[in-house]
């Protein structure tokens, strides 16, 4: 009799790691299929969501005035205005002592936020892209799923002005004149710019 108790309690065990594993699977699959999904940016040992917004759950830790100056030995980039806000949280810290795991980064806000997620595990690193104006934005953030390129464009970033709205007015021209559409835009580190279409 105990031998068959075991057997069933067995089954039972098996049953359910099944239904669990196959459960994680199909959210895994669920989630790489959405073109949102991003892999971030670490910068300084910090996770770094820039225009977006990271999938696992998180506690506000503080936030950040961030309103930038103005560079003296480098041209302004969304690497350079990253930076600054990663020095201002780190200046927060010292006050504060509160432990941070990343920040949230939305261009033109002036204040943006310290992070600390509810559970660090394998998927801290992702994120979803913003969505402006039906394309998806990704700034220091790399696309989970493949693309190709459509074609590239030239802007400059400029202190106080949005490089999301200027490429994204740049991209959308460009696009009615070779009449060829776009799902995205990577939004580069200085001038270079990108709209891609998902395979």
């Amino acid at each position: 009799m105990m031998k068959i108790v075991n057997l069933k309690t067995l089954a039972v065990v098996c049953l359910t790691f099944l239904m669990i594993n196959f459960s994680y699977s199909q959210n895994n699959e669920d989630l790489k299929s959405d073109k949102s999904l991003a892999i971030a940016s670490k910068m300084r040992g910090k996770w770094v969501f820039c225009n977006s917004e990271p999938i696992n759950k998180y506690d506000i830790v503080y936030e950040i005035a961030s309103i930038l100056p103005i560079p003296e030995t480098e041209d302004y980039s969304i690497t350079y205005a990253m930076n600054y806000i990663l020095e201002m949280s780190a200046q927060a810290y010292a006050s504060a002592k509160m432990e941070y795991d990343g920040i949230i980064a939305i261009e033109g806000s002036n204040k943006d936020v310290a992070i600390k997620f509810k559970k660090i595990d394998e998927n801290v690193k992702y994120c979803h892209a913003h969505r402006i104006g039906g394309k998806f934005i990704f700034a220091l953030c790399e696309p989970v799923n493949k693309y190709d390129v459509v074609f590239q464009i030239k802007a400059k970033q400029i202190l106080g002005k949005s490089v999301i709205d200027k490429v994204l007015k740049k991209a959308n021209k460009k696009m009615r004149k070779k009449k060829k559409n776009y799902d995205a835009l990577l939004i580069g580190n200085r001038n270079e710019h990108v709209a891609v279409k998902f395979k």
